[in-house]
């Protein structure tokens, strides 16, 4: 289960827009994201007037990182725990 877990999450990640990524506001306080060399940028949907759509890679990228990053967390502990580091 792992190792398809971190095979699915290395997909993801070699599927997103390489990085590196930034995260700011603009002057109306609307977030907006930029990613890769290219500068692909997006806005929440919810934002009126122009927006930036995300590929669908990036979507799927940014949707699944919480629980991506929670998973990995947990398992850095696992592991430091059986090193002994902890």
């Amino acid at each position: 289960m792992t190792a398809q877990r971190l095979e699915a999450i290395q997909e993801r990640l070699n599927s997103a827009t390489p990085g590196p990524w930034e995260q700011g506001h603009h002057w109306d306080a609307s977030q907006w994201i930029k990613g890769g060399k290219g500068g692909r940028k997006f806005r929440p949907a919810s934002d009126t007037g122009y927006e930036w759509i995300p590929t669908a890679e990036d979507a799927t990228f940014i949707a699944n990182s919480p629980d991506d990053i929670a998973f990995l967390l947990e398992l850095v502990a696992s592991l430091q725990l059986k090193a002994g580091n902890k």
